[in-house]
């Protein structure tokens, strides 16, 4: 069954939040949540309850009062674009994020129009602009036109999306649960690197690592196909994300062959957003699989020198708070956060053991090995969710 198709702007209200200026007339640390892309990204099972930041009464002023009620669905315009939550109390965004509000209830269900946008945001994909930074406007999601059954019906499908949406939001917790688990077993051998209670000895991350910084690689010598850039937007938590992907010749790699990359090579971001949305710095170990591809500015790894520590244990440092707020101090006084890589070997780093270092490394391959099962089960189940979404607004649930 065919459903008819209906613009959005004809079905919603649609707008985005703003920002108000920092440090005037106490705009910020008001009581009103205020939502950026990071927020939405950290949305537990599709729902915003709490932002990173808030604003005043005059903060919300200086915006023109651009309030979202309840179960307004929120849409990412800027970086990751595409991405939804659904506002879980009343709250503002900046203007990075779209409120799409269903102007009549009882013609469109909030959580059928989030399954919606879920489900085509391959599409908006294909209509963000920008190179450095993908965007789309409030035209373009006014202009979307939406599959529009019944309500009983949409109902209905939300009770079945729902129901797959559980099973593979389980999946995740439990490889969560994973990650905290190593992260718990670093500071039981190791303690806090901030504190260092065990009495390691310390000293600066360069005195063991290079932190090489990839090369400025031009648009010109961008192509459609070739060897893959590592990027910022490449970099995520432990692992790259090739979507956005760009491609230079692969006549380039004999002229920056120090700029290619092997597996198992850890990387790190260092211009905003250096924090990931997870709360750690953004990090990834490169795989087979990534391969080949190089390194572009703005993303370095570390190169072991002679004097060495063990890459496991390595990346478990950098995943904890500690070097989170070191990267933070050095970055923050920047209009953009942004880090050296001469910065980055400032940051002390403590050595136990060799011993020690080498258990925990048995430890966290053991438990990545898990993980990487776990999450291989988790792929299958989001391709299975993605394709009966496909089947249910086409009407052939």
């Amino acid at each position: 069954m065919k459903y008819q198709l209906v613009k959005l702007g004809k079905l919603c209200k649609i707008q985005s939040g703003g920002t108000p200026r920092r440090g005037i007339d106490g705009f910020y640390g008001g009581n009103i949540p205020w939502a950026k892309i990071g927020d939405i990204e950290n949305a537990e099972n599709g729902y915003l309850f709490k932002t990173a930041e808030t604003v005043t009464e005059a903060g919300l002023r200086s915006i023109n009062n651009k309030i979202f009620p309840k179960n307004t669905v929120f849409l990412a315009m800027y970086g990751s674009v595409g991405k939804t939550s659904i506002a879980g109390l009343e709250m503002t965004t900046n203007q990075a994020i779209l409120g799409l509000q269903p102007t009549n209830p009882d013609i469109l269900c909030f959580s059928y129009l989030k399954y919606w946008l879920d489900c085509s945001k391959d599409t908006l994909l294909k209509k963000a602009r920008g190179v450095a930074l993908q965007n789309i406007s409030a035209t373009i999601v006014k202009d979307f036109e939406i599959p529009l059954p019944p309500l009983k019906e949409q109902k209905s499908i939300v009770k079945i999306l729902d129901a797959a949406d559980a099973l593979r939001q389980k999946r995740k917790q439990a490889i969560t649960l994973l990650d905290d688990y190593l992260k718990s077993v670093f500071l039981e051998m190791f303690g806090d690197p901030s504190t260092n209670p065990k009495g390691w000895e310390r000293k600066k991350i360069g005195d063991y690592f290079l932190v090489q910084g990839g090369f400025a690689f031009k648009s010109s010598d961008y192509c459609q196909n070739g060897i893959k850039l590592v990027k910022i937007a490449n970099v995520h938590f432990e692992d790259l994300t090739w979507n956005p992907i760009e491609y230079v010749s692969e006549q380039l790699l004999e002229r920056q062959s120090e700029f290619l990359l092997k597996e198992n090579d850890f990387l790190i971001a260092l211009t905003r957003p250096i924090i990931q949305s997870l709360g750690v710095v953004k990090t990834a170990t490169v795989k087979q699989e990534d391969l080949p591809c190089l390194l572009n500015q703005r993303v370095a790894r570390f190169k072991a020198k002679k004097i060495s520590l063990n890459p496991e244990f390595l990346k478990y440092f950098c995943y904890s708070p500690f070097f989170k707020r070191m990267v933070e101090y050095y970055s923050a006084s920047a209009l953009q956060p942004n880090i050296s890589t001469k910065e980055v070997e400032e940051i002390l780093i403590f050595n136990p053991p060799q011993e020690l270092q080498n258990h925990f490394s048995a430890i966290a391959k053991k438990t990545e090995s898990l993980k990487q099962k776990m999450l291989i089960q988790s792929q299958q189940l989001e391709t299975q969710f993605q394709a009966l979404m496909q089947k249910a607004f086409k009407g052939e649930l």
